[in-house]
Order: C-alpha cells, then structure tokens, then sequence
C-alpha cells in the first residue's frame, strides 16, 4: 500500500514514478511516507537528487493565526460563523438531501426542511442561526436555522438541522439544498409548548431580518 512506502521510495514510484513529476508543490508542515517520517525538507531533498524541483508553500496568516482547516473547524464548531467567513472567503455551508420530519413546523404554521449531517461532516455549535437558503438554484432566501436536536418536540437526541425559510413555499423533499450559515443567534432551548416554540422562532425570524438589515 501506498502508506507503507517510505519517503524515498514514495517520492521516487508514486511522483516520480508513477506520475512523472518533474516538479511538486507542498506545504510548510507538510508530512508523507510510513508514519509520516518525511518532511518538506525531506521531498526537497529527494526531488533535488534527481534532477528536479520542489517549492515549499509558507503558511497563511490571518488575524495572527495560520489558517488550517483545523482552525476553521474549530470556528464552526464553536458558532463563531464570522471568523469562518473571513477565512472561507464565504459563509459556511452544508448542501445535504431534505428528509421527513415530524411536521411540528406545519403545525403551527412555521414549516421548516430537515436535513441530516453525514458522517464526519463538521457540525456547528448547537442553536438558533440567520442564514440564507438557496431552494431554487441561485434565489437567495433569508432563514432560520436550529442545529440541535428539537428538545422541545423530540426525545430522539439525534442533531440535525432544521430551517425556516422565510416567504418560501415549496415541495423540496429528496432535493440537495443549501443553507448558509451567518450569525449565531442564541443557544437551543426546550419551552414549556408549541406556542412558547412559536413565539421563540418568531422572535427568531424577526432577528434574522434584522441581522440582514444591518449585514447588507
């Protein structure tokens, strides 16, 4: 397996070998062969005695911190939707299928798409966001978004994620759609009842509205 190779050998089958590199690119922090043992030092090296080149990337500073696909998870996770952007360059996103709900939404005159995380996906802090929503292709819409898992409806205690999509009706179970994620507006809550929920995703929606009156 390709894992098992070691620097040199991995360097000289798979890029040189193989995929008939005459020059590569990898970062600063940059680790290949059996139990990680080369560096980017080590592909410099290695490419150099053959003839051929390697470029070393420098990392990429933002705010102080050097940007990592671990730093911007730790944002998301941690509901901070705005430092993710600025390193994103976009809001962060998930596209997933819409599935069947309890229907709770249509009850009380709120509906809302479901939509589950797949495994390994990274998933926001649990709560209340303002988002936008793209139900139809390029249409944006302003949203509402629990990430949680609906204390106040369900024992089931699984997280997904369940959004209003304000001024849209539409069958849209089964198709991939996307919701962005802009602000974190408060933590998930249980209430004591349908209208106690309702009046929460009221205000919800009314702070939405503000958020993007004041973004834009």
């Amino acid at each position: 397996a390709v894992c098992d190779l070691s620097p040199k050998d991995f360097a000289e089958e798979v890029l040189i070998g193989r995929c008939n590199c005459v020059c590569c690119f990898c970062g600063f922090n940059f680790h290949f062969g059996r139990k990680a043992a080369g560096s980017a030092e080590t592909l410099c090296d290695l490419m150099k005695a053959k003839g051929l080149q390697c470029t070393v990337l420098p990392p990429v500073v933002h705010n102080g911190q050097i940007v990592s696909s671990s730093l911007i998870r730790s944002y998301v996770e941690s509901g901070n939707m705005e430092a993710a952007a600025e390193i994103l360059g976009r809001p962060f996103s998930i596209r997933f299928p819409v599935i069947y709900g309890n229907r709770i939404g249509h009850t009380i005159g709120i509906p809302t798409i479901n939509q589950n995380f797949p495994e390994g996906a990274i998933i926001p802090k649990q709560g209340i966001y303002a988002c936008t929503c793209f139900p139809e292709g390029q249409t944006e819409y302003l949203a509402v978004a629990n990430i949680g898992t609906k204390p106040t409806v369900s024992s089931a205690g699984r997280i997904n994620c369940e959004t209003h999509i304000l001024d849209y009706s539409g069958f849209l179970y089964g198709k991939q759609i996307q919701v962005r994620f802009h602000h974190r507006l408060r933590d998930e809550m249980s209430f004591s009842g349908l209208d106690e929920l309702r009046a929460a995703i009221q205000k919800d929606i009314s702070d939405t509205k503000a958020f993007f009156k004041n973004f834009h």
